[in-house]
């Protein structure tokens, strides 16, 4: 909707973000807040690619009118990529959920401050281009994917034990 999430069977999107709200709601937040769209300029935008569409939201925030420009692009094989322009410099929830109260992901930049060009955040349904893993565990390949800054590895397994490392 036009408060900055993808929604997935939602009834509606609440303009105030909430972690409850996220975990029960099936949505891709890329830069969730109160936003509007109805102003010269403002939309939502869609464009088809081979294999990904993206979303672009041309917005301002409600309450100061300070723009917001950001994206978020659904890839075939699960990939999510949020990609963020000029403006966006008040915080807003980002993030993604199953909406089942369990299975949801708020990211570290969620709330932070400005995201005014900030690098793209990914999500992935699966590895990266590139890399493998193997059966015992061992991660291994060189990503074809370029990033500008760090990168945070998460896993978990089947009992639930969590390890995170971020590379320079």
């Amino acid at each position: 909707g036009s408060n900055g999430a993808l929604t997935f069977g939602n009834s509606g999107l609440s303009n105030n973000p909430s972690e409850n709200y996220l975990a029960n709601n099936r949505m891709i937040a890329g830069y969730w807040r109160d936003l509007r769209t109805d102003l010269t300029g403002g939309d939502i935008f869609v464009d088809e690619g081979d294999g990904d569409v993206t979303f672009r939201w041309a917005a301002t925030h409600y309450s100061s009118g300070t723009p917001v420009n950001f994206s978020i692009t659904l890839y075939e094989d699960g990939a999510v990529r949020l990609s963020y322009g000029s403006g966006n410099a008040e915080g807003a929830m980002i993030g993604y959920s199953a909406g089942d109260g369990e299975n949801y992901y708020i990211s570290e930049f969620s709330q932070s401050g400005s995201m005014d060009g900030a690098d793209d955040i990914w999500f992935f349904a699966n590895l990266p281009p590139g890399l493998k893993l193997s059966e015992d565990g061992l991660l291994s390949g060189t990503c074809s994917l370029v990033w500008n800054d760090s990168v945070t590895i998460s896993v978990e397994d089947a009992l639930g034990e969590y390890a995170e490392m971020t590379y320079p």
